[in-house]
């Protein structure tokens, strides 16, 4: 019974396991071998504890100890100290888990034993960590590594770096978590030991949902809460819902939060778990007062505070009382509100939380707002700002870095809006651009091999490319696969581009930092106006109060100017300029008075917008150029169209977009290249079949001897030209993904290059031009990060773009190229190249349709 318990117990069969231990435990007592009875039992408190059975697990192992110190067996003693302990420590008895805990490690290190020493010293970690104790838990881990490297026990190496993980978790040191995670995670699949590997991921799925990568954290708690509670494993599956909760409460997806809380609210009940049980309690109660519930919030508050307070746990000791800040201010009673705020920051500055710290910050900021202290407002939102940077600061690998930023930009946000307040504009602008385009512009900034590497080629190398070479030859079979077969096709791709970003991500985390974290923490606006010089003007769009407003920069002055534009007209307005593409593209072949009526009705509803968001803004139009950094969905509109005083914007000036004003001031000061090399890439197919056409044409003009047409235009051939041309056009069909737009693509001979693949290439291109539909499209994320092929190619290297917001014909597309192109050779400046041959196709009276989908990118 003893030895079949052990294995059911290595193999995670945790009822089986105990019951055979149990039934050891009875037969050796049946024949009067108390010691061994006793030692059964010990065996036996680590499924009990697991399954949740506290109460069981204290009664047996107070017995056994009685019968171990009486036989004076001081191993065993210290097996059952050290169960004990690691009970009391998740019921909150943190006096009594630390004493436990350190008699055990004295037992074991006077014994000699460093394997149970040093999981004597996790647990005493563990527990300083629930404390706050965050030197000491670090002490504690720092030496249970050392002994179990000792000991040479992958199970007790794994074991302590998941808890040293959770531990820099919660003191915002996410690169090391990320590491930790990762090493115990892949010590225990290859240990064979699948109920820690669901616990190390359930603990993954909580920094990912922290870090706000939602997708991936969902689906990782979707698989993990079943298993949990396959293996019955009570604690870690109650403690797996209320995170996964969170993650749903997150996508406003509300009813579900609330019933995987109270899920996990009755497994902790279950337990006898009542500091666990009011930590959720908390959780549920913030989202009822997010729901307008403040009565609800208000009972459960009063419950939570009623029971926690015989705990220290220091996590949950700082929920609750953001909890009790945030009823007070939806009550309307700042002061108190104010009151809780300064406690919540100086406790977590103390115990090293810069969540709380940051979230504390801001709120306090906020609460001076409202009493018209700006100032004292902007030290509060500059800590708050500074605390989170310092965060981002610690993240491995720009996904990471990105989906952090998106969820973390209130006090930025909120120090633009005062310091326009306070009329200090340079301040504002330069907070504004610490809140922009961050991981893009680090991408750019650190191009030079030797500062970047490649995360998709680490360790995971070999299984990488293996998983990339499937993908790309299920992309060329459903680029040619009719209905059925293309359905399967595309669940399959699916899977694929999952597996290599999972993959990825875990690479970065286990390697550490790709690009240092900086971005646009320092612009100087001194320099970015001596580089505008007299014929630019930058104007950078902003959301504050509802409504965008833009910084207007020339090289002698900054000013702000709000629009009365909200981001809802905005959106209606998209709608209603796609709806008339549409109407357009579907007949395009008309001819006379109804091409003429659809033309002036597009303009209409360009001039309804242009006028609203340009035309406040008294750019001069002296201005030969104008630089344009949108915000949000003003990404989608096509500015070289938009009307007012009567012409197109194109009319007035030469149109550049950049991601931040700090990213076009990097590109500008790069050294141009004089002998610009050209590449041409060619590939036609049903959709666009002139594509070829206008490769060759393209190439004659420019006397390329890189010509890449039919089948010669692999996604190989694309990568070798492409990396040493110093201008290069792609013409093809494009694909933009919105449901995953780093795998945005362009479609060639044998397969697709996405964007992901693009921003893993080194180029050191002037200009790329991708003569391809929706090419131009981003996704954009929170911190105005562009996802899509715009944000590969600047991120490989390109100095400027020239892409499509949407599909046009290509028998249109030569002529505008070739127009592009002859002027380009007159002046070599794209921009204004552009701008030209967009002017010669509104003097034909041509409709927008065709010539406003191209813009230019960079600088």
């Amino acid at each position: 019974d003893w030895l079949h318990g052990i294995a059911e117990l290595t193999s995670g069969q945790l009822e089986t396991s105990l019951g055979a231990l149990l039934s050891a435990s009875k037969t050796y007592a049946a024949i009067g071998d108390r010691l061994r009875s006793a030692e059964s039992i010990v065996a036996a408190l680590i499924p009990l504890a697991m399954l949740g059975r506290y109460t069981e697990a204290l009664r047996h192992g107070k017995r056994a100890l009685k019968v171990l110190d009486a036989a004076g067996s001081e191993l065993t003693t210290g097996k059952v100290e050290l169960n004990l302990s690691n009970i009391a420590a998740r019921l909150g008895r943190y006096d009594e888990a630390e004493r436990l805990a350190i008699k055990a490690r004295d037992r074991f290190n006077s014994l000699g034993d460093p394997r149970l020493a040093a999981m004597a010293e996790n647990g005493l970690g563990i527990t300083y960590t629930d404390l706050g104790r965050f030197k000491d838990a670090e002490r504690a881990f720092v030496r249970a590594l050392d002994l179990a490297q000792i000991a040479e026990s992958d199970v007790t190496l794994a074991e302590v770096e998941a808890s040293l993980a959770n531990l820099c978790r919660l003191r915002g040191d996410f690169d090391e978590a990320l590491a930790y995670f990762e090493s115990s995670r892949e010590r225990f699949e290859r240990l064979g030991m699948p109920h820690q590997y669901l616990t190390a991921q359930y603990e993954i799925a909580a920094i990912y949902a922290e870090l706000n990568l939602s997708d991936e954290a969902e689906k990782m708690f979707a698989k993990v809460c079943p298993g949990l509670a396959k293996y019955k494993m009570i604690h870690e599956e109650a403690a797996a819902r209320a995170m996964y909760a969170d993650v749903l409460k997150k996508r406003t997806r509300l009813q579900e939060a609330k019933r995987q809380y109270e899920k996990a609210i009755s497994l902790y009940s279950a337990e006898g778990n009542q500091l666990a049980s009011d930590w959720v309690a908390a959780k549920l109660a913030l989202m009822e007062l997010g729901r307008g519930d403040v009565n609800s919030a208000q009972a459960l508050l009063a419950r939570i505070q009623d029971g926690t307070r015989r705990f220290e746990n220091l996590d949950h000791h700082l929920l609750t009382r953001r909890l009790a800040a945030e009823i007070e201010i939806a009550l309307g009673r700042p002061k108190r509100a104010v009151k809780i705020l300064a406690e919540i920051a100086e406790t977590a500055n103390r115990g090293s939380r810069p969540q709380y710290l940051a979230f504390a910050q801001n709120a306090l900021g906020e609460a001076a707002l409202v009493e018209d202290r700006t100032e004292r407002a902007i030290e509060y939102f500059t800590d708050a700002a500074r605390s989170i940077e310092r965060m981002r600061g610690k993240l491995p690998g720009e996904a990471f870095r990105v989906a952090f930023f998106a969820d973390t930009t209130q006090p930025f946000a909120n120090l633009v809006s005062s310091h326009i307040t306070l009329g200090e504009l340079e301040n504002a602008f330069r907070w504004h651009e610490r809140m922009r385009s961050r991981a893009l512009s680090e991408l750019v900034e650190s191009t030079r091999p030797h500062e970047r590497a490649d995360s998709g080629e680490t360790t995971k190398i070999g299984v990488t490319r293996r998983l990339r070479e499937q993908l790309n030859a299920v992309y060329h079979r459903l680029d040619r696969e009719p209905g059925g077969e293309r359905s399967r096709l595309e669940i399959k791709a699916r899977r694929l581009e999952a597996e290599i970003a999972k993959l990825e991500r875990r690479a970065q985390a286990v390697e550490g930092k790709t690009a240092r974290a900086s971005g646009n923490a320092s612009l100087n606006v001194a320099a970015l106006q001596g580089r505008l010089g007299g014929d630019r003007v930058l104007v950078e769009y902003f959301e504050r109060e509802g409504r965008f407003g833009a910084f207007v920069l020339d090289q002698a002055e900054l000013r702000v100017v709000q629009t009365d534009l909200r981001k809802k007209d905005l959106e209606n307005w998209l709608s209603q300029f796609e709806s008339q593409l549409r109407t357009f593209r579907h007949g395009a072949a008309v001819a006379g008075h109804l091409a003429s009526v659809l033309k002036k009705r597009t303009d209409q509803i360009l001039a309804s917008l242009g006028e609203r968001l340009m035309g406040p803004l008294g750019v001069d139009r002296s201005a030969k150029s104008l630089i344009v950094i949108p915000t949000g969905p003003l990404f989608g509109v096509p500015f070289s169209a938009l009307r007012f005083g009567g012409e197109y914007l194109i009319e007035r000036h030469a149109i550049c977009l950049a991601p931040s004003a700090s990213m076009w001031l990097g590109l500008a000061g790069r050294t141009a290249q004089k002998d610009l090399n050209a590449a041409v890439i060619g590939h036609s197919d049903q959709a666009i079949p002139f594509a070829e056409d206008e490769a060759r044409e393209v190439a004659a003009i420019l006397d390329s001897r890189e010509v890449l047409t039919g089948p010669a235009a692999t996604t190989e051939s694309f990568k070798r030209a492409a990396g040493s041309a110093g201008l290069l056009h792609v013409a093809c069909h494009g694909l933009f993904r919105a449901d995953n737009p780093m795998y945005s693509s362009l479609q060639l001979a044998d397969g697709r290059v996405t964007a992901a693949d693009v921003a893993k290439m080194r180029l050191n291109s002037e200009l790329v031009t991708l003569s391809a539909c929706e090419t131009g499209r981003s996704e954009i994320a929170g911190g105005d990060e562009m996802l899509g092929l715009a944000r590969g190619f600047l991120a490989a290297g390109a100095r400027g773009l020239i892409m499509s917001l949407w599909n046009v014909s290509d028998r249109h597309t030569i002529g505008l190229m070739r127009e592009f192109y002859t002027a380009m050779q007159r002046s070599a400046n794209a921009e204004a190249s552009l701008q030209s041959t967009q002017v010669e196709m509104v003097a034909q009276g041509l409709h927008p349709y065709f010539w406003a989908p191209f813009c230019y990118i960079g600088s």
